[in-house]
């Protein structure tokens, strides 16, 4: 299910997880909800995204049931099952979009100057990708905008808007990563992501 990202500032815990081939990526846990604010009147802008994820939930579970009949339906439905993927992989940088501090969590055998060029490069090359896809997913919403012709709800619409926001949430977060954020970091310890410890153990004290 995607999640608007909240507006709380609480600092932020970044993993460096390790990946095949020497490379690596940015995740961060999830926050802790009981923080949220219960019963906070939304904006009209946020009030219009929680309503345009309700769709979209409401969308990606249908794609996500029973197979779809026509090959317009099965394309539609990948393409709302890949979208939701990718929602989920740029958690990370719509947290850092609202966080004023973070801690890189990196692998003991990764030193700490190497870790934060390490994410700095990662930002900055989610800050270019998610700059270049919002320009492409924005003419695509609009020329998306032709289908609300069509009876029943535009899912190709719902699709492309969701990535609009998306790419637009996450090029802003990369930019404040590389920018606004004060960073610390620390090598990975017990009760960090086990992918940071496992992959990287750290060498006997």
């Amino acid at each position: 299910m995607t999640t608007l990202p909240d507006s709380r500032s609480d600092p932020l815990v970044v993993y460096l997880i390790p990946l095949a081939g020497g490379r690596f990526e940015l995740e961060s846990d999830a926050p802790d909800e009981s923080h949220a604010t219960a019963g906070a009147p939304d904006g009209v802008w946020r009030g219009r995204l929680r309503a345009l994820e309700d769709k979209w939930n409401a969308a990606v579970a249908v794609a996500e049931g029973k197979g779809a009949s026509g090959w317009f339906a099965r394309l539609r439905d990948l393409a709302i099952r890949s979208a939701a993927e990718s929602i989920d992989e740029q958690r990370t940088l719509w947290r850092l979009r609202q966080a004023a501090e973070a801690t890189l969590v990196h692998p003991a055998d990764v030193d700490e100057a190497a870790a934060r060029d390490t994410s700095r490069g990662l930002l900055a090359h989610a800050r270019r990708h998610h700059a270049w896809w919002l320009a492409i997913d924005g003419l695509a919403l609009i020329v998306s905008g032709l289908l609300a012709i069509l009876p029943g709800p535009n899912l190709i619409a719902y699709y492309f808007a969701l990535r609009v926001v998306g790419h637009l949430l996450s090029w802003r977060g990369a930019q404040r990563g590389l920018g606004a954020v004060s960073w610390r970091a620390r090598p990975g310890r017990p009760g960090d992501d086990p992918r940071v410890i496992l992959a990287r153990p750290a060498a006997d004290d």
